[in-house]
């Protein structure tokens, strides 16, 4: 990642005066003039040529254009932050390009030090590295450890103002930890308001993008409210019961509740019981598929399991028309994904090959295994076995498969350990198209996510999978251990964990958030498709439409060329027809909205006669 900030450059160092920057004739487009939407319409007027129409200005004596305007012992950065102020000025003079220019600079830089004086939380008139950091942390869910870009951007303004004393020290910020007694010097380090807008200078890095609204969820703090409000209104969901076919799980703890949240920009939430630890059990199966598709690609892995929704139980012994598994959600199509990886390797290479990829996509963290788990599937999994020798027996597998060490892969990639943050994370890697959002690596190539989420959309939540897509309309996947994971693509990914399932083996709180959470913030992808007309509008639509339908009918029935582009505007033939049954029509009374609402009637009932 290129710097954002030159190192040579120091913002302890004492800014250009005003005549320097009239003799300099520097562009506007540097970070003493910034703006907030961009430099393209203002990248050839110069200082130089603005400073020179001061006419249009108040007087020297209260005007401050210093690239340094606040003070740094003011305890009230708003009395001592004088911006210029604008007199009154002729028309001429006001529409000036100059004018318009140096208005627009003076709103800008305004908006960027209301922006810096609400990260001054103890108020003593200059902002710190840390404050910094808290800012970002509590108002947009970005913290630099999970944060790359974030880390690498830090580290780059600590060493610019810090540049002689930290020699010693790379522009990676991880190294700040390997120097305990520096982490005071980074936190309290200080970042004046120049700095700041040099900063905010380019819109595509990560502290501008959070300041701008510009992240995958703009308004942080009333998003998690909210998502905490519906966690804990389906907290009261005490229905279900934990899965009981498998010892180990029968034993957890089923009051345990948790949920985590993973954007694609690396903003984090969570809340409950997120960081205990639990097997992850099917939802690894979308994981695994794309593992295959990554080593084989999607047309040798569709050789072996179908895209089919399978209509029935998810252990069910069913196979499709072309004899192979309906799909790699279910059990049969995920042992079968299992065979696949890394077939002629030994068994403990195969595992910690994929529990490798488990952890890329997590960003790093750490993929545990319970063991115990894993030999419990083993002793009660004789269902497993049974579907396992019924596929081999109806040639699922490629020749030469060792179906007992691939069933045992199965089991073993089931009873892999994660928690709420890890599992979220790992859904936020498919809902950025395969690069992980806390590391900026590439786990898997976007052609297989999306094949991997068209399947967790289709046939992620068992045989209720068609209900889920109705009511939530978003790729997920669940497992018998409680956990749920969905992807909202290009926007997030989710971990919602509670042990007690209902009959199709989904956590009961799970599906109930989620249906909740997905109506409240419209998070169907379905919803982004079709956007839906309030009631009142719907009203107000077909009491208006009554006349028009009618109207319109009567137009040159026997044509079919009648369009939106005729030669009579649809105002025009309702106002005709409106004249003939008597009525004074005066357009010049009628509103601007109800104009646009003739119009837009007109394109509906044009559209129905072309029906």
């Amino acid at each position: 990642m290129q710097p954002r900030l030159s190192p040579n450059s120091n913002s302890a160092s004492t800014p250009k005066t005003n005549k320097t920057i009239k003799e300099s004739g520097e562009l506007v487009d540097t970070p003493e003039i910034i703006s907030l939407f961009g430099n393209n319409n203002i990248a050839s007027t110069t200082k130089k040529e603005l400073l020179n129409n001061s006419n249009t200005l108040s007087s020297p004596a209260t005007t401050s254009i210093s690239p340094n305007p606040y003070h740094h012992h003011s305890n009230n950065l708003n009395n001592k932050f004088n911006f210029m102020e604008i007199e009154s000025a002729s028309t001429s003079q006001t529409s000036s390009p100059e004018f318009l220019l140096q208005t627009r600079f003076e709103q800008e830089r305004k908006e960027l030090f209301e922006i810096y004086s609400s990260l001054d939380f103890q108020k003593k008139g200059t902002i710190t590295i840390g404050d910094l950091e808290y800012g970002l942390q509590y108002n947009h869910g970005l913290d630099r450890i999970y944060s790359p870009e974030l880390k690498s951007l830090l580290s780059d303004i600590y060493n610019t103002i810090n540049e002689n004393s930290l020699s010693t020290i790379t522009n990676n910020s991880s190294s700040i930890n390997n120097h305990p007694h520096l982490v005071n010097d980074y936190k309290n380090c200080k970042i004046d308001f120049d700095l700041f807008c040099s900063i905010m200078q380019d819109e595509t890095n990560i502290i501008s993008r959070a300041f701008l609204g510009k992240l995958a969820i703009p308004n942080w703090r009333d998003f998690c409210k909210i998502v905490e409000e519906i966690f804990e209104e389906v907290r009261s969901n005490q229905s279900g019961d934990v899965a009981s076919y498998i010892p180990e799980l029968a034993e957890v703890d089923p009051n345990l509740y948790g949920l985590s949240i993973t954007t694609v920009d690396g903003q984090r939430f969570s809340i409950g019981d997120a960081d205990h630890d639990f097997t992850i059990q099917s939802c690894a199966k979308p994981f695994s598929y794309c593992i295959a598709c990554e080593d084989l690609g999607y047309e040798k892995v569709y050789e072996h399991v179908g895209f089919e929704p399978s209509g029935v139980s998810f252990n069910a012994f069913t196979l499709d028309d072309r004899n192979k598994p309906h799909n790699p959600m279910i059990n049969s199509g995920a042992i079968t994904v299992c065979s696949l990886v890394k077939p002629k390797e030994m068994l403990s290479k195969r595992f910690t090959y994929v529990s490798n990829f488990f952890s890329k996509s997590a960003g790093g963290a750490k993929i545990g295994f319970h063991n115990a788990t894993f030999l419990s599937e083993k002793l009660t999994g004789d269902r497993n076995y049974a579907l396992t020798y019924y596929m081999q027996e109806n040639g699922v597998f490629p020749g030469g498969i060792k179906v007992e060490e691939s069933l045992d892969l199965y089991f073993q990639v089931c009873s892999i350990q994660v928690n709420c943050s890890t599992l979220a994370s790992m859904a936020a890697t498919f809902a950025n198209g395969g690069v992980c959002p806390l590391t900026n690596s590439k786990v898997f190539s976007s052609p297989n996510v999306k094949y991997a989420l068209q399947l967790m959309l289709s046939s992620g939540m068992y045989d209720w999978s068609g209900e889920w897509a109705c009511t939530v309309g978003l790729p997920a996947k669940s497992g018998v251990s409680g956990a749920l994971a969905v992807v909202i693509p290009s926007v997030l990914g989710l971990c919602i964990f509670s042990p007690r399932l209902d009959k199709r083996g989904n956590s009961v709180r799970g599906v109930e958030f989620s249906v909740k959470a997905s109506r409240r913030f419209k998070w169907s992808i379905f919803d982004r498709l079709v956007q839906d007309i309030p009631e009142e509008k719907e009203e107000e639509l077909a009491e208006e439409a009554a006349t028009p339908i009618s109207i319109v009918s009567n137009i040159n029935t026997n044509s079919n060329n009648i369009n939106a582009s005729t030669d009579i505007s649809g105002l025009d033939i309702h106002i005709q027809q409106q004249e003939q049954l008597g009525e004074d029509i005066d357009i010049n009374s009628k509103t601007l909205e109800q104009k646009r609402k003739r119009e837009s009637l007109l394109k509906i009932n044009t559209k129905k006669l072309k029906e």
